[in-house]
């Protein structure tokens, strides 16, 4: 039988772990009623846990309770970098709530095209096209006036929206979408 989220938190603080303390807050902010609540559980936890995957999901959370109380403002200041990690983490459904609680706040966010090559940004696809014709991310960062770490971010990128793991698959699948 599942514990009641109160004796979770409990548990979860006596041993001193900060993810299954962050885990235990957003399920107790979940099972929550009470709005200001909610805020002060999500607030508490990510003080704990900022990141990760936790920590998208107490922003996401944090921010819906936020617009609730009519505070859009202070909701958009958590949804934003939820959003941001939902994205970078690839975790698309908590993206795609970010996004709607986002829209409820007011806020038209940038919608990212969700498949294939039409899901790079324009530098995401000159970088990666430069890698697959063999280049090294030296030669690509010398080439285009950018930090060996900014071409490595934007390769990594491209290799997740793309779904390949080598340079032969981003070739392969750049060619297929020509």
């Amino acid at each position: 039988p599942a514990r009641p989220p109160h004796v979770a938190v409990a548990e979860a603080e006596r041993l001193g772990a900060p993810a299954q303390i962050a885990a235990a807050l957003h399920a107790r902010a979940l099972a929550e009623p009470d709005a200001a609540r909610r805020i002060g559980m999500c607030r508490r936890g990510l003080a704990v846990q900022p990141g990760g995957l936790e920590g998208v999901r107490l922003r996401l959370e944090l921010g819906a309770a936020l617009a609730y109380v009519g505070r859009r403002v202070d909701a958009r200041e958590a949804l934003r970098p939820a959003l941001a990690a939902a994205d970078a983490l690839g975790a698309v459904p908590l993206s795609q709530r970010a996004r709607r609680e986002l829209v409820a706040t007011g806020l038209r966010p940038r919608q990212a095209a969700t498949e294939g090559t039409a899901a790079l940004t324009p530098r995401q696809r000159q970088i990666c096209e430069l890698a697959a014709v063999g280049k090294g991310n030296r030669v690509i960062a010398q080439e285009l006036f950018l930090s060996i770490k900014t071409v490595e971010t934007h390769l990594a990128a491209g290799y997740r929206k793309l779904g390949v793991n080598t340079r032969a698959d981003l070739a392969a699948e750049l060619a297929a979408a020509a």
